[in-house]
This record gives C-alpha cells, sequence and structure tokens, in this order.
C-alpha cells in the first residue's frame, strides 16, 4: 500500500502533465518507491493505466490501495469476532482501527484529486 501512496504523492508534484503516461514514464515513477517491481506490476495490473496521466495513475493508486485496505480491514473484523483469546482480540482491533484510519485518509484523498486542486 505504501507503494500505492507514494505514486499518489509523486502525482501532486508540479511536474505532473496531463500527458497520457507511457510504460517508461511508469517506470520512472515506480523508481523513485521502495519496490520498483511491484509498483510497476500493480500499477499495471488495473486496465485503466493504459488511458490515463499521472493524476489518473495516482486515482487508479488510490483505488488499488483502497481495495486493498477494505478487505484487510474486513478479515481484522472477522478475526475479532473468531478468536476468543483477549490478547489477540485487542491486537487485531488495533489493527483494524489502523487500517480504518488508512482507508478514511485515502478516501480523503481520492476527494482531493477528484477536487481538481
Amino acid at each position: 500500500m505504501f507503494i500505492l501512496v507514494s505514486i499518489v504523492v509523486m502525482s501532486m508534484t508540479p511536474t505532473s502533465t496531463s500527458n497520457k503516461l507511457t510504460d517508461t514514464k511508469i517506470k520512472h515513477l515506480c523508481s523513485k518507491t521502495s519496490n520498483v517491481g511491484v509498483c510497476y506490476k500493480l500499477s499495471k495490473s488495473d486496465p485503466r493505466t493504459a488511458n490515463v496521466d499521472v493524476r489518473g495513475l495516482a486515482e487508479v493508486s488510490v483505488d488499488l490501495a483502497s481495495n486493498k485496505a477494505k478487505k484487510t480491514h474486513s478479515l481484522l473484523n472477522s478475526s475479532v469476532n473468531a478468536t476468543h483469546d483477549s490478547r489477540l482480540k485487542n491486537i487485531y482491533k488495533l489493527c483494524s482501527s489502523n487500517y480504518n484510519d488508512a482507508i478514511r485518509d485515502l478516501k480523503a484523498i481520492k476527494n482531493y484529486l477528484h477536487s481538481g486542486a
């Protein structure tokens, strides 16, 4: 998820253009992340990246991160209900809360991107 958020942050820099991203540009953006291969693979996994600019790639990245975060959040909530170990239950609840915060932040980023700012 950090890789995807990195792309979002990079897309908000003044060097963003409204030009369609080439494969080379996507690789260049991913080269600024901590895991180039995963960034590139995730970016290319969504068919929308074929026709987007940097801002569009940021939106795709936020969507991908949000979907993963929601799935993990749901899994953590299920784990809270499934365990009888109070220590584990508290750990799951804390993690779930952190994912809830991440989901909220990703939604705020998406709203920002849609505002045209």
